[in-house]
């Protein structure tokens, strides 16, 4: 068994509060794809409580020496069902706090369109249009949420 103490940093919105990013980096990547290698490493990143790639949540998948080659981002098909859906936050109601043995007590799981209403995803996240069938950088258009975070470069 393991404790872990961290400092978290990130900002309060209403009752949540949250890190714009959490992700974990790892110096191998065991499952690499041509061109990478095993020695590229991997990251995984997320949107919110880093609680999220812990659990194995859908997070984006990179390797850091090619940061423009995202599978999840490689269509927007893809995009559309292998991107953040929700996101972990920590409960900052004194009124609902509760002190447990259980990690996840004061966590609240909120969905993308709770941090829309924040305006946190404005530089992260762009919009699927069903008319075009193409995904647009930015939330300033109407259409499917695609929390892309390193932008849509590839599709």
């Amino acid at each position: 068994m393991a404790v872990v103490l961290q400092e978290l940093c990130g900002s309060q919105y209403g009752t949540r509060f949250y890190p714009t990013l959490s992700g974990v980096a790892r110096s191998i990547n065991y499952y690499p794809i041509a061109p990478e290698k095993p020695s590229d490493g991997i990251v995984n990143l997320a949107f919110g409580l880093g609680k999220y790639v812990a659990e194995g949540g859908q997070t984006l998948r990179f390797s850091p020496a090619y940061p423009e080659k995202i599978l999840q981002l490689s269509t927007p098909e893809m995009a559309l069902k292998e991107t953040q859906k929700d996101f972990f936050s920590l409960n900052m109601d004194a009124n609902a706090f509760f002190a447990d043995t259980n990690d996840s007590m004061n966590i609240l799981h909120n969905s993308i369109e709770d941090a829309l209403e924040d305006n946190t995803l404005t530089w992260l996240t762009s919009v699927y249009d069903y008319q075009t069938q193409s995904i647009m950088e930015g939330t300033m258009y109407k259409g499917k949420n695609v929390v892309d975070i390193l932008g849509d470069s590839q599709i």
